[in-house]
């Protein structure tokens, strides 16, 4: 069974930080459809901090802190059978690098991949096979939902509640519809938008449990096919004797 790609955005999603400057970097249109450029960070490298991460707090790692539950539901989509790739725009420079590395293994967060300086999230998304992506970013969930076959999950803690009763009711009312038909819904099928990383994990659950369900019926059907097979090679005609 191939492994699902879940990708998840650092600032305002998994990350944030008490900085005036913080709050207007993340202001800044940094990905509106640009051409495609990204940087993987190898996990390897011997990551310093420089001076800059000391004097200022917008790249100090100290000031950086995540949002409730947030670890904890990325560490369990490890443990899923989801590949975890941690996607970001932020630049992929040392200060920036080291930062980004330093607050991953302080929370103790658990990730296959780390992504800076990604210019374009939707065609990333695309090139890479992602089928999860997590994101603040609203007007890129709407476009993913529209444009691809990626599941979109925007994380606005500001909302009251996780919007997830429309899409339930989507699925139920799909199962009887063509497959052209599903496709077609699917895709003008609204944003799922949570106000909590805890609603994010009850989702991956959700999802999870769909898909070995579907493997189990899969498997119950190829078992009973398999019994008719053998059933009926087993109930021949006897040869008739030769007069």
């Amino acid at each position: 069974m191939e492994k699902r790609i879940a990708a998840v955005d650092l600032d305002k999603t998994l990350f944030n930080c008490k900085s005036l400057c913080y709050t207007l970097f993340n202001l800044l249109p940094w990905n509106r459809k640009k051409k495609l450029k990204f940087f993987e960070i190898e996990r390897t490298a011997t990551i310093k901090q420089s001076k800059a991460n000391k004097i200022f707090r917008l790249l100090n790692p100290k000031f950086y802190f995540t949002y409730p539950d947030a670890v904890e539901t990325i560490n369990e989509l490890q443990e899923l059978g989801f590949e975890v790739q941690l996607l970001s725009n932020r630049p992929n420079i040392r200060p920036i690098v080291a930062l980004t590395i330093i607050s991953l293994e302080n929370h103790g967060i658990k990730y296959d991949k780390l992504v800076l300086g990604c210019t374009n999230k939707e065609e990333y998304a695309k090139r890479e096979g992602i089928d999860y992506l997590i994101d603040n970013t609203k007007t890129l969930c709407k476009s993913l939902a529209k444009n691809t076959d990626v599941k979109s999950l925007c994380f606005k803690p500001g909302t009251k509640k996780d919007k997830t009763a429309k899409r339930k009711k989507l699925f139920s009312e799909i199962k009887k519809e063509s497959k052209s038909t599903c496709k077609n819904r699917l895709k003008r099928a609204p944003v799922n938008e949570f106000s909590s990383w805890k609603g994010i994990g009850e989702f991956f659950k959700l999802e999870n449990q769909k898909r070995n369900d579907a493997v189990k019926m899969v498997e119950s059907l190829k078992e009973k096919a398999l019994k008719n097979f053998i059933s009926k090679g087993l109930c021949l005609p006897a040869p008739q004797k030769v007069k």
